[in-house]
């Protein structure tokens, strides 16, 4: 057991092993997103949250969004 060599991980990383796919963090601050899918194919459920993490307490969701894929990749394809 003494050659077990422990790599070193992010807490980007630990969050979004423990979130899963639909984690996607604030660059700047200590929030992120948990976006899932829903029961239609259209629709996503986003949560933003507020990791607290560092202070050991429970994270809690700030609000919640229902939105559509069309709308969100329109809007990340717009320009200007």
């Amino acid at each position: 057991m003494n050659n077990i060599v422990e790599f070193p991980i992010t807490n980007s990383q630990k969050k979004r092993n423990a979130i899963g796919k639909g984690f996607v963090p604030c660059e700047i601050s200590g929030k992120y997103l948990d976006i899932k899918k829903n029961g239609y194919d259209e629709f996503f459920t986003i949560k933003v949250m507020n990791d607290q993490g560092v202070l050991g307490e429970i994270d809690y969701e700030i609000c919640e969004l229902v939105v559509s894929k069309s709308e969100i990749l329109q809007a990340i394809n717009r320009k200007g």
